[in-house]
């Protein structure tokens, strides 16, 4: 199924006003209000002259934090789900969600913490950058996903930050720093003003929960206004399609598949079956045979270049030399990736169909548009892409395609 458009009105964007106004809603005054009356309580406990209140303050401390990420597990969800066409029940609930939360911005924070030790102020601007770049893709991985592991995993960061789109995603990335960076003000404030005292954790607290609320909120917001592009419902028009009966057993599903083809579920199944076998190695030709299989339906019959995109990232992963049994098809996949801007897998099914088909007429045209695709990009795989400029500068092309590459002249 091709991608499909947004529907919603010219205020169907990501606003740093919508994290303002979920602060100023009834909900969101109660959870600042009762975050701030919470440490307050904590920090005169800690104070006061009472045997193990310090003891009992950290513990209380702790249970303040667990219920912070606990409640912005919620909010991330109901603001997710508050747009139509989607409703509470698309997502899982927040159940579960707060300790990992936790695990994950501490593993951000001991990050940090261990580059300033190492570098000082450089490291803790280099920490800061990554955490801000890396935190919202993560927060809204886990929050959907529910698995930390896959959270950590940097492809699917660029995944899903592609799919938000850069002006979103820069978005979130920016609220994140400023939060901090008003963090850190008003707390080296409260330090000055009161070194030893209450008054700094009670300031460092409150703009922490108050941030945190409105940038969970604000991410929240991103996935309902991205829902399309994230796979999370399917068209308003379309009829919600009754339960398909079929075996979950995978090798049964394996040769009907194999000998009758299947469905786009049954696919899915499947391919979920292969992907969590807990020998890999016992099932990678079967996962690689299906996933050609797989792919070539999500092109030719379910008309969805975006999964069939992603279903190939993950089969190079497996195999970095996976390729299409058939020509057309593989420049198909190349195309769509090329589309998507999914540079890393786009260059990589190029490498692999001229490999396999050396000489395909449609060789010039994946060096061509890997060219196009490449020409902006400054990593380490841009030299590929600049070998097959070099090859067109002395092929025989087509007048369009000619000109095309005339136009890349001033980048490579």
């Amino acid at each position: 199924m091709a991608r499909r458009p947004r529907r919603g009105t010219e205020n169907d964007r990501l606003r740093v006003v919508d994290a303002f106004g979920y602060l100023g809603s009834p909900e969101g005054i109660r959870w600042v209000a009762g975050f701030w009356f919470a440490i307050v309580f904590i920090e005169a406990l800690d104070h006061a002259p009472i045997p193990l209140g310090s003891l009992a303050a950290f513990l209380l401390q702790f249970v303040t934090w667990f219920v912070l990420y606990r409640v912005a597990s919620e909010v991330l969800l109901d603001a997710a789900a508050d747009t139509p066409g989607l409703t509470r029940s698309t997502f899982e609930g927040a159940d579960g969600l707060a300790l990992r939360h936790v695990g994950l911005w501490l593993l951000g924070t001991l990050v940090v913490v261990a580059l300033i030790l190492r570098f000082g102020t450089v490291g803790a601007l280099l920490g800061a950058a990554a955490l801000a770049l890396i935190l919202p893709a993560a927060t809204i991985l886990l929050t959907l996903g529910r698995q930390l592991l896959m959270a950590l995993w940097p492809p699917a960061w660029l995944r899903l930050a592609h799919r938000l789109g850069p002006r979103d995603y820069a978005l979130l990335c920016g609220v994140l720093v400023a939060i901090g960076a008003i963090y850190a003000a008003v707390s080296s404030l409260a330090l000055s003003i009161q070194p030893d005292g209450w008054l700094a954790p009670i300031a460092q607290f409150t703009i922490w929960s108050t941030g945190v609320l409105a940038w969970f909120h604000l991410a929240g917001r991103a996935v309902a206004l991205h829902r399309h592009e994230l796979n999370l419902v399917e068209p308003d028009d379309e009829p919600e399609p009754r339960p398909e009966a079929f075996t979950r057993d995978p090798e049964t599903l394996w040769e009907e598949i194999r000998s009758r083809g299947g469905s786009r579920a049954m696919h899915a199944e499947l391919a979920r079956h292969l992907a969590r076998d807990p020998d890999p190695s016992a099932v990678r030709d079967r996962r690689i045979a299906h996933g050609r299989m797989h792919i070539e339906a999500l092109l030719l019959a379910f008309e969805d270049p975006v999964e069939a995109v992603d279903r190939a990232a993950a089969l190079l992963e497996v195999d970095p030399g996976f390729c299409l049994s058939d020509a057309p098809n593989q420049f198909a996949l190349f195309e769509a990736a090329c589309d998507q801007r999914v540079k890393g897998p786009a260059l990589r099914l190029a490498e692999n169909f001229l490999a396999r088909f050396p000489n395909s007429p449609r060789a010039a045209k994946v060096k061509l548009r890997a060219c196009e695709l490449m020409a902006t990009d400054e990593s380490a795989r841009r030299p590929i892409a600049e070998a097959w400029y070099r090859e067109l500068m002395v092929a025989d092309l087509a007048e369009p395609e000619a000109e095309r590459l005339r136009a890349l002249k001033s980048v490579y």
